[in-house]
């Protein structure tokens, strides 16, 4: 089975992707930071041991690789050595995000307990911000705000190791992979 296809659960309709390098069957698929990761399965031609390769599809260019020989995160792995780890592999340079503060919201603080250097933008969305961010190499955490009728945005570039509680507001941490 090499076809591919995703559920885009904003527009409520499928998607067809670039069909697989492999085909398979009996395998694992997730979706994570705009790649789906198609794990394990075991190929058509009765000749791939489980675990053998891993597919990344990128959603948003569709482009799509095999690593081989793959690892899975608890070290099991397949078709021999010469492993990496599966997330480390695909995902080395993805960006994490680490959500400071109750889970209810908090504003961004320094070490210092300070607000630290940072960009603010107006009329940004909480995804737009994250975008931002993760597209700003000096940006190390954002804060969004939504507060009524307006949203505000902090591209924070100093470290951001706390947040103290403030309604209407989330600091994220970024972090890089693995």
């Amino acid at each position: 089975h090499r076809q591919v296809e995703a559920y885009l659960v904003r527009e409520r309709r499928w998607i067809s992707l670039p069909p697989l390098a492999v085909g398979r069957h009996g395998a694992a698929a997730a979706y994570l930071n705009g790649r789906l990761l198609v794990v394990s399965g075991v190929g058509c031609s009765g000749g791939t041991p489980i675990l053998d390769d891993t597919e990344a599809l990128s959603v948003g260019d569709l482009a799509s690789f095999v690593k081989q020989h793959a690892l899975t995160r608890g070290g099991v792995g397949g078709g021999g050595g010469g492993g990496a780890a599966v997330r480390c592999a695909l995902m080395a340079s993805a960006v994490w995000w680490e959500q400071l503060g109750p889970s209810g919201g908090g504003a961004c603080r320094t070490a210092d307990g300070g607000k630290g250097s940072h960009d603010a933008k107006w009329s940004v969305s909480a995804e737009g911000c994250r975008q931002l961010c993760e597209a700003a190499a000096r940006c190390v955490a954002y804060e969004a705000a939504s507060i009524k009728a307006y949203s505000r945005c902090e591209l924070h570039t100093k470290a951001i190791t706390s947040a103290v509680p403030v309604p209407g507001r989330v600091c994220f941490v970024k972090r890089h992979g693995p």
